[in-house]
């Protein structure tokens, strides 16, 4: 076995795990699908996946020399990602506060003004993903790698990553799950908002 082959084959068995493992993205992935349905969610993916395309090239070609030529700039993008994901969950937890506690009526609910950049955002200011991202790449990549792994890498990560957001978004986005959601609309919110305040809190505080 060649070791591009031995380290594309890594990078599949470990960025698997990392996609369907819950985190922020999922989190967000699934709660516009199931809250605003899959036109929404859709565009939101969208966002995330350039995000997540942004990571990956960076990982490739410079967090590593950057991180060990600024080790403060890790720490500033920790707290700088903190603060959106609190931010984000705060939002969520007041909204709740001007809704009742069900909600039938799905036109009620205002539609989510920029999914692309939200989708985006979330990702983008989570610097937990650029170091798994990178220690991914330290520990898959040979020394001296053929100039094509990166491509092949980049596109199989992607591929990887919008198959399972539309497998979320198919199976959240069933009308089953719509009215269940509907039902329990501000509960659901309420547990979402709390979520991504404990992200962002322990994303800002951790060591």
């Amino acid at each position: 076995m060649s070791d591009e082959l031995a380290a594309i084959l890594s990078v599949v068995a470990i960025w698997s795990i990392a996609v369907v493992t819950p985190g922020p993205n999922t989190l967000i992935v699934a709660h516009t699908t199931m809250s605003q349905g899959r036109a929404v969610a859709a565009r939101l993916v969208v966002g995330t996946l350039a995000a997540t395309a942004g990571w990956v090239v960076f990982g490739l070609f410079g967090l590593t020399a950057l991180v060990a030529a600024a080790p403060d700039a890790l720490a500033v993008g920790k707290v700088v990602g903190g603060a959106y994901l609190a931010y984000l969950g705060i939002r969520l937890l007041w909204k709740t506060r001007q809704r009742r506690a069900f909600e039938p009526n799905p036109a009620d609910a205002p539609p989510l003004a920029h999914p692309f950049r939200v989708g985006f955002l979330t990702n983008a200011t989570n610097p937990k993903t650029a170091a798994f991202i990178a220690s991914i790449f330290v520990a898959s990549f040979p020394a001296h790698p053929e100039p094509w792994l990166d491509a092949v890498v980049l596109a199989i990560m992607l591929t990887m990553s919008a198959s399972w957001y539309a497998i979320m978004m198919v199976v959240l986005g069933r009308p089953t799950f719509a009215r269940a959601y509907r039902r329990a609309r501000v509960w659901i919110d309420r547990a979402a908002g709390a979520i991504f305040l404990g992200f962002g809190v322990r994303l800002a505080t951790a060591d």
